[in-house]
């Protein structure tokens, strides 16, 4: 479902809202059918609630965009420097296999997002206590603690991030739905208007209501 198309769609109903609502001949024309002005009225608040239901996907979903990107920013950063620091551990504790064990430098990088966090967290919290022997190669002690923080931040912002791509999808279902009862709306409102306006095909027009010759 394009956002395109929905807005041609809510382009289309508010036409033929505001000039039912407008059009004097149109509304008694419609009235001599049995379509009062309350009819009229309904499908305005269909079209309202619909605006403001698009208008909340919107949100959410550029919400969730920025949930994303924070993370990705967050994520690049600690594999660029769990990536450093992994390669001077292995070298500064190349003579103490036990060191090397505990930090788990002595396997592969973990593929997958949340093995590498568990890798990355355990790096961490034993490399943090062997920081004078990590600063002779270089690698200051802030570096290790900045590093960790960031692996705390993770998790928060995974956490985020699923709430956030949980009330985007919500917030496209209730568009979704109320866009359901407005065409529900249109269909029923065409119906009838074909039948009352059948005689003056321009007053058709005015409603948005295609003409077929």
């Amino acid at each position: 479902m394009k956002s395109e198309s929905i807005n041609n769609q809510l382009e289309r109903a508010g036409v033929m809202v505001q000039n039912a609502r407008q059009h004097p001949l149109i509304q008694q024309q419609l009235v001599d059918w049995g379509y009062a002005a309350q009819k009229i009225a309904q499908g305005e608040t269909l079209l309202q609630d619909v605006q403001l239901a698009q208008q909340a996907q919107k949100d959410s979903y550029y919400h969730k965009l920025d949930c994303n990107r924070q993370w990705k920013i967050e994520w690049a950063t600690l594999q660029r420097q769990y990536s450093e620091h992994r390669s001077v551990a292995k070298t500064a504790f190349r003579n103490e296999p036990e060191t090397l064990m505990r930090l788990r430098v002595d396997r592969a990088v973990a593929r997958r997002n949340a093995d590498l966090l568990d890798q990355a967290t355990d790096f961490y919290t034993v490399i943090t206590g062997k920081s004078k022997e990590m600063q002779k190669y270089g690698i200051k002690p802030d570096e290790l603690t900045q590093t960790q923080a960031i692996i705390t931040s993770l998790s928060a912002l995974q956490a985020q991030r699923l709430q956030c791509k949980g009330n985007a999808e919500s917030a496209t279902q209730k568009r979704n739905e109320a866009l359901k009862k407005l065409r529900a709306w249109q269909r029923e409102f065409t119906r009838v208007a074909r039948m009352a306006l059948k005689d003056d095909p321009q007053l058709l027009e005015v409603l948005g209501i295609v003409v077929v010759a």
